[in-house]
């Protein structure tokens, strides 16, 4: 899971003392506010063990039975020195709860000792957080002490809100005061007890007063990101690059600075970006191959470049990152069984190679993967239901199964697991409406059952799923308009719409819909030549909008679409020869040039175009034999050249291969394919 704690990394801990005496009033002050320091230390500790899984489930069992027992007790505790005051008899019953207590209070602080020894970073992050909470504790204002012995006894919410007012109304404010209380907006944002905004605005106040801070810088990127505000996570990571002190925090901002750009469409700079991020975490992994963290960033770094490789289309170089990145992971796990954040991150690095190998259209080694790293993720996130990192985390999981399912025709597989996925992200989507992330990853999911659905006929839910689809990525994009992702998600849900619309037919507002979405894509794709999901885009537009300009009978406009979607999708398909998506895109590129050209008289041109659409789809369908829609599409092109003069061979092949598809349940006996494949009707000539 990636949270914003993994930015925190490199502080140092430093613990502050005085020379000075104390009085024994000193002593007595100080004891208290030890003691509530501890107290909160533990709390967070016990909240970063169960959300970011630090220990083993033995270990979580006793720091849950643990924390009970220490609230049931100060509770307790509470109520006997208020009754105390009205009446000396309870005075012994407080003294054992103090005695009970204080053997409890030992029992959690030995139990995070044990967690620290295993694992660095968590002895580094509780101890930066100590530092923080010990210096609201230590603070002279009376109402800061009061709030934070609040925030201890459980009342967060309200006692965060006092420190905030506090600290607004305090002239003197500084940064130290805000970066106090933004670790306590980390803690409330884990617990998903606290917005993405909220967390923003905390933390611009620290680095407005202290811009030498760099990672803070980086965490705002972070939060940026999530909320979707990419020219301010643009600015946050510049300013941290500008601030790099060494080679490890140059190469963070780096990273940070590659991941805004990929968001933005840039593949190219993102690429240069987190190349050299990668190469300088390298390095540092190979001066320290014991050190758990060196080689936790090069595993971290290396998913990121594999992201923007298999954006760029270089699928052969983005997969040895993605092994390179579970390799690694897999190193980490087995060193550290109880850790399950390292887990998880095996879990991770198994969807990215799954989706690759997907991608490459092998849906059997897809599936394997993906099943693996949803048993991870489904562990991980029932031992902590209040990750929000871990549900979404295992709603990806959730969605990517199902992906698999959908390919193979299993649709009612696929939508167990999308309905599963939907209703996690729905909460989530809920609790924190300013995090863009959340938001961006129900509206694709909810995208994913509207195609269900129009697959199974069911137009009315079709349509409701992607009118709810493009509120939310209409909404989206016009609160990032750097964000290319999510203009994409707009074009593709518009289009969606209207694929629902000419099912209905209703073609004029298909159509309408259509030349919506070419008017959005079409500048969109001249201005970014090179990115693939852009281009990708506007070819799935053309692809719609032309055969109903053919149905109309305008037989060149259409074939002028048909032409200008094969052209890029020959590009495309050049630039990712091990893509079998793209492969797929030129396929039917040829086809639909093919159909029109016999509209237009020349059947000897299209038979041409047919035939090598044929030779991609026999190699497509061989290599991925549970792929329904290679089937599909094999059986099509068989039949596009049945009805072209002496294409008896490609009738009989079709009848074949349609019983085959029928008796495997891929293709039903009603289908237009499967009755075309079984009809008399004669060839045409040439």
């Amino acid at each position: 899971m990636r949270s914003h704690y993994l930015f925190y990394l490199l502080l140092v801990v430093s613990v502050l003392a005085t020379d000075r005496a104390p009085t024994a009033a000193q002593v007595d002050v100080d004891a208290e506010r030890r003691a509530l320091v501890q107290r909160l230390t533990l709390d967070r500790a016990s909240t970063m063990v169960a959300i970011q899984k630090k220990a083993d489930e033995r270990d979580q069992e006793l720091f849950s039975e643990l924390d009970a027992k220490d609230r049931r007790l100060r509770t307790r505790e509470r109520a006997l020195r208020q009754e105390a005051q009205r009446r000396a008899s309870v005075e012994s019953e407080l003294k054992a709860v103090l005695v009970e207590l204080d053997l409890v209070t030992k029992q959690r602080q030995d139990a995070v000792d044990k967690v620290a020894a295993q694992n660095r970073q968590f002895a580094l992050e509780i101890a930066e957080y100590r530092r923080q909470v010990a210096s609201i504790a230590g603070s002279p204002d009376p109402r800061k002490r009061a709030a934070l012995a609040a925030y201890a006894d459980g009342d967060r919410k309200n006692a965060f809100a006092v420190l905030v007012d506090i600290q607004q109304a305090e002239d003197r404010a500084v940064a130290a005061g805000w970066l106090e209380i933004g670790f306590l907006a980390i803690d409330l944002n884990a617990r998903g007890e606290l917005a993405t905004a909220r967390v923003i605005d905390i933390f611009k106040k620290g680095q407005e007063r202290n811009p030498d801070y760099q990672w803070g810088w980086i965490e705002l990127t972070q939060l940026y990101m999530e909320a979707g505000q990419l020219d301010d996570a643009s600015r946050a990571a510049s300013e941290a690059l500008q601030r790099a002190a060494d080679d490890r925090s140059r190469a963070a901002a780096l990273s940070a600075v590659g991941v805004v750009l990929w968001t933005k469409g840039d593949l190219a700079g993102a690429r240069r970006r987190l190349e050299d991020a990668t190469a300088a975490f390298r390095r540092l992994a190979a001066v320290n191959p014991a050190n758990r963290d060196a080689q936790h960033d090069l595993a971290l770094i290396l998913e990121r470049l594999g992201d923007v490789l298999t954006d760029a289309g270089d699928l052969a170089a983005a997969r040895r990152c993605f092994s390179e990145n579970l390799a690694v992971a897999r190193r980490l796990a087995a060193a550290s069984p109880a850790d399950l954040e390292a887990q998880s991150d095996v879990g991770l690095a198994l969807d990215r190679l799954g989706d690759l190998l997907l991608e490459g259209g092998d849906l059997a080694a897809a599936r394997t993967h993906f099943e693996e790293s949803l048993a991870i993720v489904r562990r991980v996130a029932a031992a902590s239901p209040s990750s929000v990192a871990g549900q979404r985390d295992l709603s990806g999981a959730l969605l990517r199964l199902g992906d698999v399912f959908d390919q193979a025709g299993d649709l009612r597989s696929a939508r167990s697991r999308f309905e599963d996925s939907a209703a996690i992200l729905r909460r989530l989507a809920t609790a924190d409406p300013s995090n863009a992330g959340a938001q961006r990853d129900l509206a694709v999911i909810l995208g994913r059952l509207g195609d269900l659905a129009l697959k199974r006929g069911d137009l009315s839910n079709a349509r409701a799923s992607l009118e709810e689809a493009l509120s939310m990525t209409s909404r989206l994009a016009a609160a990032a308009p750097d964000d290319l992702t999510g203009k994409v998600d707009v074009i593709l849900t518009i289009d969606k719409l209207g694929d629902v619309l000419e099912r209905s037919n209703d073609r004029r507002g298909a159509r309408a819909r259509f030349e919506e979405s070419l008017g959005i894509v079409r500048p969109l794709a001249a201005a970014n030549p090179n990115h693939p999901g852009v281009q990708r885009a506007l070819i799935i537009t053309l692809g719609l909008i032309a055969p109903l300009l053919d149905a109309a009978g305008d037989l060149n406009a259409a074939r002028g679409m048909f032409e200008e979607y094969l052209q890029i999708v020959r590009r495309l398909a050049a630039a990712s020869p091990g893509s079998a998506t793209a492969q797929r895109d030129f396929s039917v590129g040829l086809s639909n040039v093919g159909r029109i050209t016999v509209k237009l008289g020349d059947a000897a041109a299209a038979r041409k175009y047919f035939e090598q659409s044929l030779q991609i789809r026999q190699r497509l369908a061989a290599a991925n034999s549970g792929n329904a829609q290679a089937q599909r599409d094999l059986l099509g092109s068989h039949l596009e050249l049945a009805h072209l003069s002496g294409g008896e061979g490609h009738r009989a092949e079709a009848r074949r291969l349609a019983e085959v598809l029928a008796q495997n349940a891929v293709l039903s006996r009603n289908d237009p394919l499967f009755l075309d494949a079984m009809s008399d009707r004669p060839s045409k000539r040439d």
